[in-house]
């Protein structure tokens, strides 16, 4: 039950709990989407992506052909852009060749792993900026305590194969033999008792319809639109 979601009304006129001194461009998952086209071109200040950038849905008309160029655009764009690059499931499994997940491109697959290998440096698990944590899945302290992780910064860093065996712990809830999700793989369920929190938590993973879900103490934001993080509010990118 999402009895600590707020309205959208409710978030418009409530300060959460968010302490930063800028304004910050928030990409949700891609999958091949050129939704955050725009918005990227027209902002000047730090951008972060939440990670799944390929891996398309069928039914959206976008071709995989198509859904890598748009890969490489957004890794383009690093070169001119304050951007941070989270990973996602759907990203992992091209960087170690673990087992695949949903939609996996296959015919491609050996050029994706190479885009995403060149290019390993640009990618983090994990972004906080003051009270403010964002990773693709959301991090909860229940994935923490149970592989014994006495905070984020205990997380192995992804240059670590040994990162694999947490970070591919996937909870019975998407289908996996795990309590708890990993970073990048937890569900949006196992954040609804989550009533206090060291960190304001930003995350995508759960697709929405058309609107994020947004709670005192985490923000989903998987609806393919993006949206600007800053003081106490979040609020959708609009040109």
């Amino acid at each position: 039950m999402f009895f600590d979601l707020l309205t959208k009304n409710e978030v418009d006129n409530l300060d959460l709990n968010i302490n930063l001194n800028q304004s910050i461009l928030v990409i949700p998952d891609i999958h091949g989407r050129s939704f955050w086209k725009e918005a990227v071109n027209n902002w000047e200040g730090l951008i972060i992506f939440l990670g799944d950038y390929l891996d398309i849905y069928p039914d959206e008309g976008i071709s995989k052909k198509e859904a890598i160029r748009n890969f490489e655009e957004i890794l383009e764009n690093t070169k001119n852009k304050n951007i941070v690059l989270l990973l996602g499931n759907h990203d992992l499994q091209y960087i170690y060749n673990t087992v695949n997940c949903c939609r996996h491109d296959y015919s491609n697959g050996n050029k994706i792993s190479k885009l995403f290998k060149e290019h390993l440096n640009l990618f983090k698990l994990y972004y906080k900026i003051n009270n403010v944590l964002f990773s693709h899945a959301g991090i909860t302290p229940d994935w923490l305590f149970n592989n014994k992780f006495k905070s984020i910064e205990d997380i192995p860093t992804i240059d670590d194969y040994s990162c694999m065996s947490y970070l591919w712990q996937i909870s019975t809830r998407r289908g996996g033999y795990y309590d708890f999700g990993s970073c990048v793989w937890a569900d949006l369920t196992e954040f609804l008792d989550l009533q206090k929190s060291e960190y304001y938590q930003i995350f995508g993973h759960t697709q929405l319809d058309n609107q994020p879900l947004i709670s005192s103490t985490w923000a989903c934001l998987d609806c393919r639109k993006p949206f600007i993080i800053s003081k106490n509010k979040i609020t959708e990118w609009k040109n």
